[in-house]
């Protein structure tokens, strides 16, 4: 199967297994959803999680460029292909979402620190 390819291969920015890349960010992603959800934290503190977050995948994205990756950002795996969407169209929308996140979350705690 095209999808389990990857999973054998080295992602050139930790030098991880992209499986165990995978692994490793489900993990932070299900912690960082149960915070958001289900933590008694303040609205302002969950903002700087998406805010964080959302950085981490910006940043990761920043350095596939940095080493000239030629290929779509593997986060999605085969779930593109699964939907018969385009490499480069999910790549691309990723990208939006991930800077929406940032953007989003930076503006509002920006608004709420000065009230």
């Amino acid at each position: 199967m095209a999808g389990t390819r990857i999973l054998s291969s080295y992602d050139p920015i930790f030098g991880l297994s992209f499986q165990m890349l995978f692994a490793s960010v489900g993990v932070l992603e299900l912690v960082t959803v149960a915070a958001l959800i289900v933590g008694a934290i303040s609205s302002n503190k969950k903002l700087i999680i998406v805010c964080w977050i959302s950085c981490c995948f910006l940043l990761y994205r920043a350095d596939l460029w940095l080493v000239h990756w030629q290929h779509p950002c593997p986060c999605l795996g085969a779930f593109g292909q699964a939907l018969h969407i385009p490499d480069k169209f999910a790549d691309g929308a990723m990208f939006i979402l991930a800077l929406y996140m940032l953007v989003g979350s930076a503006l509002l705690l920006l608004v709420w620190k000065r009230h």
